[in-house]
């Protein structure tokens, strides 16, 4: 859940985001 976060420093909002709602952002 985490792995991208410590990765993606950068993108550790839009991560998350993408984690719980994916379609939310590819709307």
């Amino acid at each position: 859940m985490y792995g991208c976060h410590k990765s993606c420093g950068t993108l550790e909002l839009a991560s998350r985001h993408t984690v719980w709602e994916p379609q939310a952002i590819t709307t």
